[in-house]
């Protein structure tokens, strides 16, 4: 070898030459060397044989290795040298460099002037190499996230490394690296992997899209959070997680700038941590997308600023639901341009007077309420006497302190007709209408004009049957002029004129008869529907009084049918009593005097004697 005898030998230069090549034992002599230069010569490598084996295996001593301006493209594990401390290797062509294959012994590496683009680190594996100083002046590094784990492993001071000043200051959150192609649906811009925290953003704004694009669902593999910025298009309605299965992946929703009017529950998810909708067309906030909101746990920042959200005190009142979540949230506005924290305060205001009038009107209404429960019969006759509200006061309502249902007027001479034709048939079943009439329900001895007068208080109709009797009757025309009148005064229908087959003129009627059938409806006799008028006439029972007026009938009769079996039972007793003591007395009886009987009957105290003793007599 040509270092054979300079076994003392521990500086050894070879500047400025040719050299591309070490042969494998050319320092086997010279173990004492420290420091070795080979500065600008042609090495692309450093080892010359098959094998890669180093040259400086025998150097023990070894320290430092001067390899500057040669052609070098990595660094050999012929840097692995157990005594190596000092590596100068700048001026050359290496183009990558990983921290963690950096030799353990090196103090310092020198690697400024390369071609180095990326520099990796795996910080997971990565040993702490304060003791190492690492020299990258003029690399060309590229700027994108591949350098953001060596620059952060810089700051924190597990590496020492000199580099230009544009990398001293480098701003690493908006370093990025481009997606796989495949990954980006074709419809954005862009698909980059941005910052430290890897956060994939989707930039697919300005587009004119219509719809939000499908999202693959396994792109959520590059990164920790995703951002879908569909900004400046014509969006109107979002996706469901079932209908693009990678829009539940996203955690920032930037929708700006569309044409969206509505949104519901099933387009939003728990990831979503912000989401702006700014300067769209929504409307609708409803109480059931207001709660799912407030119960997405990550979602912090919501934009809703100038939307179409309508004036009213209902969305002020969501919209205040959602203040911890609403960014901004005293300048949003509705329609009119009213700020809705205004018209908030303004709808509080409103509640208060709300309530207010309400309570007043709730009080005015129950003690109407009470007024009416203690007053609702003579009220209800006051409406229906003077024709107001006649759906609150019926007929029925007024007449519940009427003794009869119909006074029929008529004249003694159509007795005939009234008793075995008009009242048979009106207290029939089923309404069993309760008449008065003279024949049957006048008082003996008192006044005709006062008992007609009572007959017509008391009934809720007056029935007058006009025929040539009546007519010819001053007691008859009496009875309907006083009938009339108390018809005036209560306003209402209380006549049932029937018209006989015997009067065909009205003409020969007074003139009292004749304004009345001129102004009034009237029933005729020989109609083919009279008595279905008539009934129509009457008046309407209550068809629930009706039924417990039947029901007390049916009690009433099947106590007078118990009472009479009783009494017949009784009766049928006392008949076979007195046969009994009858043959029983005579049996007794010697002698046939009348004397004889009447002890026998005195002697028994039993009931019917006196029948017993009008039979012996």
């Amino acid at each position: 070898p040509i270092f054979h005898r300079l076994n003392v030998l521990e500086h050894l230069e070879i500047n400025d030459n040719h050299l591309n090549a070490i042969s494998r034992n050319i320092f086997s002599m010279s173990n004492k060397l420290r420091n070795i230069s080979l500065n600008r010569n042609q090495f692309t490598k450093i080892s010359a044989n098959p094998l890669d084996i180093s040259p400086f295996n025998h150097l023990t001593f070894l320290e430092k290795i001067e390899l500057e301006s040669n052609y070098l493209t990595e660094i050999g594990t012929w840097a692995n040298h157990a005594t190596l401390s000092v590596l100068q290797l700048s001026y050359n062509s290496i183009r990558k460099l990983n921290i963690n294959t950096i030799p353990r012994n090196l103090h310092h590496l020198n690697l400024a002037y390369n071609r180095i683009e990326h520099i990796d680190v795996d910080e997971e594996t990565l040993v702490n190499r304060q003791d190492l100083l690492l020299s990258l002046e003029g690399n060309p590094l590229t700027l994108d996230c591949k350098l953001i784990n060596f620059i952060q492993t810089v700051r924190k001071g597990s590496l020492k490394a000199h580099l230009s000043n544009q990398y001293e200051n480098l701003s690493i959150d908006q370093l990025y690296c481009d997606l796989e192609p495949s990954l980006c649906p074709h419809e954005c811009n862009s698909c980059r992997v941005i910052g430290p925290e890897r956060q994939l953003v989707l930039n697919c704004s300005y587009q004119n899209l219509e719809k939000i694009p499908p999202i693959p669902p396994d792109i959520y593999r590059n990164s920790s959070s995703i951002v879908l910025d569909v900004r400046n298009n014509s969006i109107r309605l979002l996706p469901t997680t079932h209908s693009n299965p990678g829009f539940g992946l996203i955690n920032t929703l930037l929708l700006d700038n569309n044409l969206l009017e509505t949104w519901s529950v099933a387009n939003l998810h728990s990831n979503l941590s912000m989401i702006s909708l700014n300067n769209n067309a929504l409307y609708n906030l409803d109480r059931q997308l207001v709660e799912f909101i407030m119960g997405l746990p990550n979602l912090k920042n919501l934009h809703l600023l100038n939307n179409h959200w309508p004036c009213h005190c209902k969305l002020a009142k969501q919209m205040h639901w959602l203040q911890s979540k609403i960014v901004n949230f005293t300048a949003l506005t509705c329609d009119s341009g009213r700020k809705l924290t205004e018209f908030e305060e303004s709808c509080e205001n409103d509640m208060l007077a709300f309530v207010l009038i309400s309570f007043i009107i709730l009080t005015l209404i129950a003690s109407g309420f009470a007024f009416y429960y203690r007053h609702h019969s003579s009220i209800k006759k006051w409406l229906f006497v003077n024709q107001l509200c006649l759906g609150c006061a019926s007929e029925v309502d007024v007449d519940t302190d009427f003794q009869y249902d119909a006074f029929i007027s008529y004249s003694h001479r159509d007795e005939n007709f009234i008793a075995h034709e008009l009242v048979p048939k009106l207290e029939a079943p089923p309404q069993k209408f309760r008449l008065c009439i003279h024949l049957r329900d006048f008082v003996p001895g008192m006044l005709i004009e006062t008992q007609i007068l009572n007959a017509i208080a008391t009934s809720r109709r007056t029935i007058v049957y006009v025929t040539q009797n009546f007519l010819r009757s001053e007691w008859t025309r009496h009875e309907f002029r006083l009938a009339f009148e108390q018809s005036l005064r209560e306003n209402r229908t209380r006549l049932i004129v029937i018209l006989a087959t015997d009067v065909q003129r009205l003409d020969q009627l007074d003139p009292q008869l004749r304004v009345f059938f001129s102004t009034t409806t009237y029933l005729r006799a020989d109609d083919e529907k009279f008595w279905q008028k008539l009934v129509y006439a009457m008046p309407h029972r209550d068809v629930v009084q009706l039924q417990r007026e039947q029901k007390a009938q049916r009690a009433e009769q099947h106590l007078r049918n118990s009472s009479l079996r009783e009494s017949n039972r009784k009766r049928e007793q006392l008949d076979l009593a007195d046969i009994a003591f009858t043959r029983l007395c005579l049996f007794h009886t010697s002698g046939n005097t009348l004397s004889s009987r009447h002890i026998c009957i005195a002697d028994l105290n039993i009931p019917g004697a006196s029948k017993i003793e009008t039979l012996g007599a």
